[in-house]
């Protein structure tokens, strides 16, 4: 939440995704400013397609819980 980087390693299902998929979207609801139409305010990298999907899967349900879009 400090805005820090962070590596995280850990098994799979341990809750990697969620662990910075919650201060990204608290940082985003929390932010005040005009927003600009169609511009992305969050971006998240990963290698594959498939994690891409998985990742989406974690922070859309938080995202849209707080009036925000994922693509």
């Amino acid at each position: 939440l400090a805005g820090r980087d962070v590596l995280g390693r850990g098994r799979t299902g341990s809750g990697k995704t969620l662990a910075f998929a919650l201060p990204l979207v608290a940082r985003l609801a929390a932010r005040d400013g005009r927003r600009q139409a169609r511009r992305p305010r969050g971006r998240v990298l990963v290698p594959t397609r498939e994690l891409a999907n998985k990742v989406a899967a974690v922070v859309e349900p938080l995202g849209r819980a707080l009036g925000l879009r994922t693509t």
